[in-house]
């Protein structure tokens, strides 16, 4: 599957998945087992929303997220953040989403 990619942990840094890939910056979101960063994509200067998840937290919610992404993978709509990459460790995975600011839906 081209847009999961399995990486080891084990660096200084608290997200070595993404050295080299994107640069986070502030939090835009949380939840209740995610956390949302700005990010900028190294190679192109895209901006773009990385969605950081705890495996261990998720527990039985992990074939929902798991469900998630594929039907993100397909979605494409104007309306819907679209799914760039997803980028999975050991105890994390990484959804980086088009950047779209704006707020939560269901803040409307």
């Amino acid at each position: 599957d081209s847009l999961l990619q399995e990486m080891p942990e084990g660096s200084h840094n608290a997200h070595p998945v993404l050295e080299g890939l994107y640069e986070l910056h502030d939090t835009v979101g949380t939840g209740g087992f995610a956390k949302v960063k700005l990010a900028t994509h190294l190679m192109t200067g895209m901006k773009v929303a990385v969605k950081i998840m705890d495996k261990r937290q998720l527990g039985e919610d992990l074939p929902r997220i798991r469900l998630e992404i594929a039907a993100m993978k397909v979605l494409c709509h104007q309306n819907i953040c679209k799914l760039l990459q997803v980028l999975e460790t050991d105890t994390k995975i990484y959804m980086v989403l088009e950047y779209c600011p704006g707020g939560e839906l269901f803040d409307y």
